[in-house]
């Protein structure tokens, strides 16, 4: 890939989703969805709902990751594709697809952390705070904060 390539890929928060997207299982309490990228790298999405009673909001916490030659899922690999916005578009996709029969009030995730940021606030980390701003630009009146364990949270209708 060039660099002009790479900017434009960085730069372009409109990226076409990848497709097709599969769906591996749903239950009510959990989702997983499958997906290709162009160069044939597996990712696994999963989207796990917690329903903690009738007054208390619902959580979806959203795990994504890369499946490896031995079938075994890793959510801390990186690629180094140069595609992460397409990925982001496509597993943005997938949870807003599952919002829409799968009620949330709240997202949760860990965007995994490079060697170097492994001790640092989570909201400090680079992986966080591209997320923060894509989630922002597609989830417009959602407000993200992070959980006392450092998860990443996105209060959704903020």
């Amino acid at each position: 890939m060039k660099l002009i390539d790479i900017l434009k890929e960085i730069g372009d928060a409109s990226k076409e989703p990848y497709g097709p997207i599969d769906v591996i299982t749903d239950d009510e309490a959990e989702r997983q969805y499958g997906f290709s990228t162009d160069s044939g790298t597996i990712y696994e999405v999963k989207v796990e709902t917690f329903y903690q009673g009738p007054t208390r909001p619902v959580i979806a916490r959203v795990l994504f990751g890369i499946i490896g030659q031995d079938g075994d899922i890793s959510y801390d690999a990186q690629t180094g594709e140069n595609d992460i916005y397409r990925i982001m578009s496509t597993i943005v996709e997938i949870v807003k697809k599952d919002l829409k029969s799968n009620h949330a009030d709240i997202i949760e995730f860990s965007p995994s952390k490079r060697e170097g940021d492994k001790d640092k606030d989570p909201m400090s980390n680079v992986r966080t705070k591209l997320y923060s701003r894509y989630i922002k630009g597609q989830f417009p009146n959602a407000e993200v904060t992070q959980t006392i364990h450092g998860d990443i949270r996105v209060i959704l209708n903020k």
